[in-house]
């Protein structure tokens, strides 16, 4: 029946259960299963971790539950970890080599002036990235209104006059 009357929600708290504790059982995952039947596809898994890739995108190109891609990731952690460091190593090996090509490529006037800025941005990106500093900084601006402005400055000169102290003049 339409009624014009606001409905309250009543969640009542006294219902009885309707299954038994023992019905209740809570998924483990322990990605076993993957390990002893798949060990490829563990490590398929592992590799694109420590790629950084995220476990939705492991979970859906290799066909297991989200769950498994984490629980991989948490029993792993070290080795993941360390395949990290190694291509953060490498990285900046590879980041000073190539930074040394194009420093002689730049003295051979190999490469137009214009594209060594972009050269050495995107190269320096990487490498802030690599060391987990923020490659980019957002500046935010506040507007002011023509209002804004005029209070402002009204604010300012009623402080200068303030501070300015009167001298008497001596005759």
């Amino acid at each position: 029946m339409p009624t014009d009357k606001k409905r309250v929600k009543n969640l009542p708290d006294n219902l009885p259960a309707n299954l038994e504790a023992g019905e209740i059982c809570p998924s483990t995952y322990t990605a076993d299963q993957i390990f002893e039947k798949e060990p490829d596809k563990y490590a398929r898994i592992a590799q694109a971790l420590a790629q950084g890739k995220s476990a939705l995108s492991i979970s859906k190109a290799e066909k297991v539950a989200t769950e498994s891609v984490a629980i991989i990731l948490k029993r792993e952690k070290e080795s993941i970890e360390g395949a990290q460091k190694l291509t953060q190593g490498l990285n900046t090996i590879a980041s000073q080599t190539i930074l040394l090509k194009i420093i002689e490529q730049a003295e051979a006037g190999k490469i137009p002036a214009g594209a060594l800025g972009i050269t050495f941005g995107v190269l320096r990106d990487k490498e802030k990235a690599d060391l987990g500093q923020a490659s980019q900084v957002v500046e935010i601006k506040k507007t002011a209104s023509l209002e804004d402005v005029k209070g402002h400055l009204e604010a300012l000169r009623k402080e200068r006059d303030r501070d300015i102290i009167e001298v008497p003049e001596s005759a």
